[in-house]
């Protein structure tokens, strides 16, 4: 090593410089082993939140199931394959929360798309046997 003040030639185990009187700081360096990761190496689960999905995915299965709100199920059916498929495109695997996810969402997008389909029929029925006349003696009140 060499004094960066004087350029006097100093010792492994000096402290200060023989010439000037200079502390010499000796700079430690610790050699921490880097993690190399590959190019292709995919995200794990726990980098990306796939939480969405399954928040999403419950949401349409208790929305569709619930019949005056059913096309939120739709909705929240459409949401769903939406986040879904943005998790695949960052490199998130199709297991677990993700996988539940998705088909909850499937689940509450068809049974949306069939319970708003019913209730259309019902209230189709209701409304033409009411103009029939054919249900005189029956109250319809909307809540």
């Amino acid at each position: 090593m060499v004094c960066k003040k004087c350029g006097a030639e100093l010792r492994d185990q000096d402290r200060f410089c023989p010439q000037c009187g200079v502390s010499v700081a000796v700079e430690h360096v610790t050699a921490e082993p880097v993690e190399q990761t590959p190019a292709d190496k995919k995200p794990s689960d726990e980098t990306l939140n796939n939480n969405p999905i399954l928040v999403r995915g419950i949401l349409a299965v208790a929305f569709a199931c619930t019949w005056p709100v059913a096309f939120l199920g739709i909705i929240f059916g459409i949401q769903t394959k939406g986040l879904l498929d943005a998790f695949l495109a960052k490199g998130g695997q199709l297991a677990g929360r993700a996988k539940v996810g998705g088909i909850l969402g499937k689940v509450g997008f068809w049974l949306g798309i069939g319970i708003t389909i019913l209730v259309a029929i019902y209230i189709t029925c209701l409304v033409i046997l009411l103009a029939l006349g054919l249900m005189k003696n029956v109250s319809v009140s909307i809540r």
